[in-house]
């Protein structure tokens, strides 16, 4: 039986998360002795099979910052030897530098992940050496997962040879839950995501306040987390723009299938993106969706106007536009494109397909 480690920063929150918890429940159910090693605990974790060993560097996620950098790295170096597995799974690029580091020298084989535009965070990552080491995790990685093919085109021929496209899995709950009465008139719309600057709730928040100019009775319900200021800077551009009663930040929720259920369509107007799980859990569920045609991951799921809607990315008429397009749907309508979005993400992301593919990379 193949030990596998998979190593992400925290078991909360983000998209990348929820995958590392999802295949590794799913790695567990085939047998595999799974651990799960953390920079330290959080509270909502996403759930975990019993038989998956949770390790953490720290007791808590907020006290890894008191840790300095050598004695995190003799932690996770000793974790390693402690766990000895034939497999690590790394998930966001400081945790995937910090495995890279800590596995030096053991015999065992290093599996990447791509959770993210990659041209992003190339320019995001401003130190120079820090740069470096991101680039030598996929050059000295034994496989590298790709969650879009247009990813690959980032690297170099040596890393696109290792590389696999594995699309995000999705929740068996999604798949077992489609949405089944819809609205006469859609007017419920719904977002879901973290509160950061990369989704750009800022224009989502001015293009349906223009919409509402023409179509009052819409309203838009916004579930995520984010940074308290940044939060509040939303809330602040929400009450001046006097949305207050149209627009809500609902905060995080531990049952987003029912939100979706209970909404009428699905918004997304992020810059960038790697794979957007929320997207992928809308359409699945059958809503409507709203997307802007950012890199990457959109434009693999959603074939506009047949199963959902692509926008040009930060353009406010653009948004606006569709939104008001998606309120003049009638019944009909919404059912067609949401059973069709349905469709495409079972296709192309279904846990089965998806764990194939995950359990033959890592036998390779």
């Amino acid at each position: 039986m193949k030990k596998v480690l998979i190593s992400v920063a925290t078991l909360t929150s983000g998209g990348a998360e929820r995958v590392a918890s999802i295949w590794a429940n799913q790695l567990s159910e085939k047998g595999y002795d799974v651990y799960v090693l953390v920079y330290g605990r959080c509270e909502n974790e996403y759930p975990l099979n019993k038989e998956v060993k949770v390790v953490a560097v720290c007791p808590s996620y907020a006290d890894v910052k008191n840790v300095k950098y050598l004695e995190r790295f003799k932690r996770m170096r000793a974790l390693v030897k402690q766990i000895s597995p034939d497999v690590v799974i790394s998930f966001l690029y400081r945790m995937q530098i910090w495995m890279m580091a800590a596995t030096f020298g053991r015999k065992l084989k290093r599996v990447e992940t791509i959770r993210i535009n990659p041209w992003f965070l190339s320019d995001a990552i401003k130190n120079p050496v820090a740069k470096m080491l991101w680039k030598a995790v996929y050059l000295r990685a034994n496989s590298v997962i790709f969650q879009t093919a247009e990813q690959g085109e980032y690297f170099g021929k040596s890393v696109r040879k290792k590389g696999v496209v594995i699309p995000n899995p999705i929740s068996e709950k999604y798949k077992n839950s489609p949405k089944t009465e819809y609205s006469e008139h859609i007017e419920k719309f719904v977002a879901a995501g973290r509160i950061t600057e990369q989704k750009n709730y800022p224009v989502m928040i001015e293009a349906f306040g223009k919409a509402k100019e023409t179509h009052p009775n819409i309203k838009l319900s916004i579930y995520g987390a984010g940074d308290e200021d940044y939060v509040s800077k939303i809330q602040k551009q929400i009450d001046d723009s006097g949305l207050s009663e149209s627009v809500r930040l609902m905060g995080r929720t531990s049952d987003m299938l029912s939100a979706l259920r209970e909404s009428d369509a699905f918004l997304m107007t992020s810059d960038f993106e790697g794979m957007p799980n929320s997207l992928l859990e809308a359409m699945l569920v059958g809503l409507p969706c709203i997307s802007t045609d950012c890199r990457t991951g959109p434009k693999d799921i959603i074939d506009n106007s047949q199963n959902g809607f692509l926008v040009r990315t930060g353009d406010l008429d653009s948004i606006a536009e569709a939104i008001c397009n998606l309120a003049d749907m009638d019944k009909v309508g919404a059912i067609r494109i949401g059973s069709a979005a349905r469709k495409k993400i079972l296709e192309i992301c279904s846990e089965e397909r998806s764990l194939a593919q995950l359990i033959a990379t890592i036998e390779k």
